[in-house]
């Protein structure tokens, strides 16, 4: 969705710096303005689109718009120097503070909360973790508990609660623990003493800018389809926790943008994970309550004949295949996406030349291998071999295979020669 604002060329729309107008890639003016138009958007840049100029310029741009009081970026740990650099390079006169996880813990926490509250910061770069560990008022936790508690009675309640099948009653004992555990949890608060200190709520950011969003994507929201199933994280629970708190806040002003070149990784479901994070209204409207709901719109299963995970079998298992009403799917996803594919930057980066090399491989891989076999057999037999103070699994077995595939020193084992490395210095030595 293009503001109308813009004029016909994308060039500039109100409120943009001039520097901006001439410094911006087209893509990047696209998001720049959705993020100062629109509540909440998912920039789904390819890597090296240039997202962090996007979160800089677009934090900055909301406060000097008065949209804003305060943006906070979130940044894996590793990324923490490098996006606070980028910005002061991008604002040198910026006023931006940066916290770390060890910032927030002990005797720092007080003195680095008291600053992100009382401080006139133009923009605050924390990493996830320490994100994270900043705590949320008890009364906003026990409302989060309880609206998951009535998702969840929802998709319970969709079930039939006089089935005899096997599955539908496995379907209902998970949700009923998941009920009760949430219900212990709203107990624990009302029962536990409050921190004196200050919460999420009191530190006046009114903006959140999330990169790497796809961290976050295991929400876990309630379904009754155990092939569409996730088991939810705990910093993504906190992110959902949050992000209601503000968006309820800021009424109709911006409250979120999510970052990320992987919106979509291995679960058909992050698409409608990332809708419910940024425009869980819009499902609303549209009468997708649930990941059920959907799923049966837009999700197409499939059943496959598949080798077992001990690989002495075949079994039947149905697996979502492809989206279905894609015109319909991607009219919904683009209200908070703007997904661009790695075309935009073609003329910037080098052609890749691909060339594929066939080794046989080593006697110790060969014998390695029909060790697996056997260790996997075994497994499906129930008679798992002891290895140290513990029971194989089958975690082990794949862990220790894909080593192998790649070198048998992983496993301290000697080679006459090393095929797939050999293979790989001789042809760079050739190049």
């Amino acid at each position: 969705m293009v503001p109308s604002a813009f004029n016909g060329d994308h060039l500039s729309f109100p409120g943009m710096d001039a520097y901006w107008q001439n410094h911006l890639y087209p893509w990047q003016r696209d998001f720049l303005a959705r993020m100062i138009t629109n509540r909440s958007g998912l920039c789904a840049f390819p890597v090296g689109a240039g997202k962090t100029k996007i979160q800089v310029a677009g934090a900055m741009t909301l406060r000097r718009m008065k949209l804003i009081s305060k943006a906070a970026i979130l940044v894996p740990n590793h990324l923490l120097e490098q996006i606070a650099s980028e910005a002061k390079q991008l604002y040198p006169s910026a006023n931006i503070l940066m916290i770390s996880r060890d910032d927030l813990s002990g005797e720092n926490r007080r003195i680095f909360m008291a600053r992100i509250a009382t401080g006139d910061h133009d923009l605050i770069v924390m990493t996830h973790s320490a994100f994270e560990a900043i705590n949320v008022h008890p009364e906003t936790k026990k409302a989060y508990i309880e609206e998951r508690i009535k998702e969840y009675k929802q998709v319970l309640y969709s079930i039939d609660q006089h089935s005899t099948d096997k599955a539908d009653q496995r379907k209902i004992k998970r949700i009923e623990k998941m009920l009760q555990r949430m219900r212990e949890q709203i107990k624990e608060l009302l029962d536990t003493r409050r921190d004196p200190g200050i919460t999420f709520e009191q530190l006046g950011i009114s903006y959140l800018i999330v990169d790497e969003a796809h961290f976050f994507k295991n929400l876990g929201l309630p379904t009754n389809q155990e092939k569409l199933t996730t088991t939810p994280s705990q910093r993504a629970q906190d992110m959902l926790m949050k992000l209601r708190w503000l968006e309820k806040r800021n009424g109709s002003r911006p409250f979120a943008s999510f970052f990320t070149a992987t919106p979509i990784s291995n679960s058909m479901v992050e698409a409608y994970v990332m809708l419910w994070y940024l425009n869980h209204e819009l499902l609303k409207e549209y009468e997708l309550f649930t990941v059920d709901d959907f799923a049966s719109m837009f999700i197409e299963t499939e059943a496959k004949i598949e080798v077992t995970p001990h690989g002495a079998g075949f079994r039947m298992y149905e697996r979502p295949s492809s989206y279905i009403n894609l015109p319909e799917f991607m009219h919904l996803f683009a209200s908070v996406a703007d997904i661009r594919s790695p075309d935009i930057l073609a003329d910037k980066r080098p052609d890749m030349l691909e060339h594929t090399i066939s080794v046989e491989p080593t006697d110790e891989v060969v014998r390695f291998v029909d060790d697996l076999v056997e260790r996997s057999e075994k497994l499906r037999q129930g008679n798992p071999r002891l290895v140290g103070f513990k029971y194989d699994n089958m975690l082990w077995v794949t862990t220790d295979g894909r080593k192998a595939a790649l070198w048998m020193g992983l496993h301290g084992i000697k080679e006459a020669y090393p095929a797939k490395l050999d293979a790989v210095v001789t042809e760079m030595a050739k190049v």
